[in-house]
Parts: C-alpha cells; sequence; structure tokens
C-alpha cells in the first residue's frame, strides 16, 4: 500500500445547515459543503498465490478524485459522523492484472474499474452513507468493559449516584409519553429486571465460548411456547456461562427461537463463541421510589409483626413441640430461683423416662420465663394473637396427637422440659420484661426508580439515589424505561457500568466524584431505524 504523494484538497467548505435542539438550544446535526478534490496516487495491489502453485497480481491506483461532498455531525441516533458524495464523483483509475506473469485482457480490468465505480455510487453518494467514529467519535465506554478482578478497591459503605440528564432515547414508533430510569448495584450484570405475576424476572445475556468440536452441555424442552433449560452437564460450555436449570431462552446471536428444531439448526450455524438471552426467575430484589414518598416491595417478605404485651406464643419444632400461650403477670424472683433448683435437682438425679404431671401454676410460671428471655439457640416463629384469645384461666399446652399425650391433664416429657429451661438457663443476656427477640431481616437488593418525566430531547432528572456497597457488588445496572398511554412499560436502553473502575477513577480525583457520560445499549440486537 501506498498512501500517495499529498493529502485530499479541500478547494471550499461551508456550513450547509444547522439543525438546533429546540429545548436546550445545542446543536443537533452540522452539515458541512466541502469541494473535494485528490491526485496523489494511492496505491494498493495484491500479491495472491493460488492453489497448484499458480500466481495472481493486482494493483489498483487512484489518480484522481473530484467533486462535492457532505461532511455531517450528528447527535441522532447517537453521536457519529459521515461523509458522502452529493452527487456521482469524478473518479480515474489505473487497473493492472497479472497472471501467472501475463496481463489480462482490458475487457478484465474495465469490469474491476466498473465494480468500483458502481460501489462508490452505491455506498458513498447520497442518499446513501455509512456511520463513523474514529477519529472524532472514539467508543471507549468503561461500562462495556469486563470487569478487574485484581482490583484494590473493595466496594464497602456508602456510593451515592446521581443522574443528571438522559438525552437521545430510540422511541420508534412506540405510543411512549414518559420516560423513568432505574438503578442497581449487583453481582451481575443484567439487560433488564421486571415484574412479572408477582414475581420478578431477570433478562440476562450470556456469553457460551466452546472450541470447535465440543459440546456445549445443556439440554432443552418444549413447554408452553416456550424453550426452557432442561439440565446443565457441569464444567462444560454452558455451565461456564451461568446458565441454570429452568432459565428461558428467548434469543441467539439477537434472533428469537421458536421451537427445539429451529434451535439446532441455528447452534449449528453458530461457530465458536455466541451470545444467548435468557430470562430468569429471582427473588431478593426490592423496588423503590422516593419521589412518591412509597416503597414497593414486589418479593414475598417475612414480616415480624407487633408483639402485644397481653399476648404471647411461641412454637417451637423438634421431635415433639410444645405451644404455650399465657397471659403475663407480675413475676416474682423466688419463681426464678425455684426454677433453677429444679433443674439443679434434676441434673443431680439419672433421667427419669416417665411423665410428670405439671400443676398449673407452674405451667404459668413456666411460660413467664418464656417471655422474660430471648432464647438464642432457636429462631421461634412469632405470631399475633387478638386479646380476646387470651383467657385468664390455666393456659393450654397442646401436643401431638398421640396416645400418651390424649389425657387431659397435659403432662409433659421430662426431657423436653429439660431442654427448654437448659436453654433459657444458658442465655448469657436478658431482655426487659414483654420484649422478645425479632427474627433477623432478609438483605435485599434495592432497585431506585426516578422519577417519570415527560419525553423531550434532553430529560433533566438530578436524581440522587443511595447504595450501601457489598464486597460482591460489580456493577451499577441503569435501566431506561418508557411508559406509553395504557400504563406498559417498555425497556427503551441499559448499560452495566463496572463499580471497580468508577471507584477508582473517584479515588484518584481531588474532587472525591467521578462524572461521565455513558452510552446506552439497545434492548435489543437489532440496530436502531431512523
Amino acid at each position: 500500500m501506498n498512501l500517495g504523494s499529498q493529502f485530499p484538497n479541500v478547494k471550499s467548505i461551508g456550513v450547509e445547515s444547522v439543525k438546533l435542539d429546540k429545548n436546550e438550544g445545542h446543536i443537533d446535526t452540522l452539515n458541512l459543503c466541502i469541494k473535494l478534490d485528490y491526485s496523489g496516487n494511492f496505491l494498493i495491489s495484491v500479491d495472491a498465490k493460488m492453489k497448484f502453485g499458480k500466481t495472481a497480481y493486482l494493483s489498483i491506483m487512484v489518480k484522481q478524485v473530484s467533486g462535492l461532498a457532505r461532511l455531517q455531525f450528528t447527535r441522532l441516533p447517537y453521536t457519529h459522523w459521515s461523509f458522502s458524495f452529493y452527487g456521482e464523483p469524478e473518479l480515474e483509475l489505473a487497473v493492472e492484472s497479472h497472471f501467472q506473469g501475463r496481463q489480462l485482457q482490458s475487457n478484465v480490468t474495465n469490469l474491476i474499474v466498473n465494480q468500483i465505480k458502481k460501489a462508490i455510487k452505491r455506498k458513498h453518494t447520497l442518499p446513501n452513507y455509512k456511520i463513523r467514529y474514529k477519529p472524532f467519535f472514539i467508543k471507549a465506554d468503561p461500562g462495556q468493559l469486563d470487569v478487574l478482578e485484581d482490583s484494590e478497591i473493595i466496594p464497602q459503605g456508602k456510593f451515592d449516584v446521581m443522574c443528571m440528564e438522559v438525552s437521545r432515547l430510540s422511541i420508534g414508533v412506540n405510543d411512549i409519553a414518559q420516560v423513568y430510569c432505574t438503578f442497581a448495584v449487583d453481582s451481575i450484570p443484567w439487560v433488564c429486571l421486571y415484574q412479572k405475576e408477582n414475581q420478578f424476572c431477570m433478562v440476562l445475556e450470556l456469553t457460551i465460548r466452546k472450541s470447535l468440536q465440543q459440546q456445549i452441555g445443556v439440554t432443552f424442552r418444549f413447554d408452553q411456547n416456550q424453550i426452557i433449560v432442561d439440565s446443565v452437564t457441569p464444567q462444560m460450555a454452558a455451565d461456564r456461562a451461568s446458565l441454570k436449570v429452568g432459565d428461558i431462552l428467548l434469543t441467539v446471536e439477537g434472533k428469537s427461537v421458536t421451537n427445539i428444531t429451529h434451535l439446532n439448526k441455528m447452534l449449528k450455524l453458530t461457530p465458536g463463541n455466541f451470545s444467548i438471552r435468557v430470562e430468569r426467575l429471582c427473588s431478593g430484589y426490592q423496588l423503590k421510589s422516593r419521589y412518591f414518598d412509597k416503597t414497593e416491595q414486589k418479593t414475598p417478605t417475612s414480616n415480624v409483626s407487633s408483639i402485644n404485651e397481653g399476648d404471647f406464643i411461641q412454637t417451637e419444632q423438634e421431635d415433639s413441640f410444645i405451644m404455650i400461650e399465657a397471659k403475663p403477670k407480675s413475676f416474682d424472683a423466688s419463681d426464678l430461683k425455684t426454677i433453677r433448683t429444679a433443674e439443679k435437682a434434676k441434673n443431680d438425679k439419672a433421667p427419669l423416662p416417665k411423665l410428670i404431671s405439671t400443676s398449673n401454676e407452674n405451667v404459668s410460671k413456666f411460660a413467664q420465663t418464656i417471655g422474660n428471655f430471648s432464647l438464642r439457640k432457636r429462631k421461634p416463629s412469632i405470631e399475633r394473637t387478638p386479646p380476646e384469645g387470651s383467657t385468664k384461666s390455666t393456659p393450654n399446652i397442646s401436643l401431638p396427637t398421640t396416645p400418651q399425650h390424649s389425657n387431659p391433664k397435659h403432662s409433659t416429657p421430662v426431657s423436653l422440659l429439660s431442654t427448654k429451661k437448659q436453654s433459657i438457663l444458658e442465655t448469657s443476656e436478658c431482655e426487659k420484661e414483654g420484649s422478645v427477640e425479632s427474627e433477623p431481616l432478609v438483605e435485599y437488593n434495592e432497585i431506585h426508580k426516578g422519577q417519570t418525566k415527560d419525553v423531550v430531547s434532553v430529560i433533566s432528572y438530578k436524581d440522587e439515589y443511595q447504595f450501601n456497597l457489598k464486597e460482591t457488588d460489580k456493577y451499577l445496572n441503569v435501566n431506561v424505561w418508557g411508559l406509553t398511554s395504557e400504563q406498559k412499560d417498555i425497556l427503551l436502553g441499559y448499560m452495566n457500568i463496572s463499580l471497580g473502575e468508577v471507584l477508582n477513577q473517584c479515588s484518584n480525583s481531588m474532587l472525591g466524584h467521578y462524572i461521565r457520560s455513558f452510552s446506552f445499549l439497545p434492548p435489543t440486537s437489532t440496530p436502531p431505524t431512523r
């Protein structure tokens, strides 16, 4: 390749048109009209060796190119530039071809020249043009880079995010009137996460890497017009790609799959690495919206109801269980001393296999003792009973329905009472009277929902979000959703920002924060149409 003796000569340049944004006033599209002339003798040549020892040679020299061209810079549908001629340019080429050292006939060289001119007219003459990025707009988005596993910064503490504005959304033909964003930190990158039949569904983009002659290690089944992953072989390509049983297959290489036969054909035609998109049921997520003064919790949670001081129910399940219901009354220190003395006397003697009958007074004291101590070795399930359910009479002791427990005296095995007393006496800390230690709250991944605003070219948000980072968090997953007039959510774009990259930039900055514009990925692999 020879670049020639000179650069293209721009004889004249002028602004053809400028398109400004109606709301913000910035430039959306800039068209420049250029009169171009080139006579630098650009040369490209190919010397090829063919089968059976034959050789061929082809060289093309660009002697002259001149014409009127358009240089366009635009932000729609995303930032790019293009160069195309208004009409067919004047093109002079010198083609030389040899086969086995002999020059080919002139009709072959004329055919090559005509094909080059047709290609220029088809691809580089208006209204046709080619979208370009380099060297003006380099698409080096840290959100699309792999996570640095050896990052020195461990995610922990508070993480504040502010969404300033969203622009250049590909609305298309959908009847979208409003737009909102969701932010979430997670250990995996996902396309989107949405609610479906009171459950959260996660859409994932997985890359399966396999070598030639290697099995994927997955079987599928067709059920209810869906292709579902039936089994995954460990240590195979599908398992390494984090594919799980129960995943619903959506697309393969951006193409939807209709049945098993269609899937087998597509897998055979995709050599090497390929991407699939699956839908997976998930739990442990919570949707929060601070801008509406409410919290939307989409996953089932275990709520511990408040406990009335007059009612207490505790249930323990072992080989047999005991349920005690009592109304607390004044507790005397002598009662606790009596229980400890009885426990000490019991430990000195050999355990007896018989049953002892408990009086009403002792059972009431024992129930009150359970209410005054926190059981740490077992996790009791606590329920609230209505005030009218409690009685002033003898507490009711409920035992499993067996012949030995069917007598009306409500006897309890000695070993069971000993175990319950021992678990109480071994507790080192006591809470105040009438208080019960509640179960630990389940930790959820919070999905923060931003403000819902009308569709304009540049949507200003300035929404602030705060996350409690864990060591396993690696991505900040962002979704932008469109809301139709029928209140239907449509995914407009998504991105997965590496937390390691953001934390590194924040730590290296003297300001303590990091500001950057990120590009959304399209919801589908199909390129957007203008």
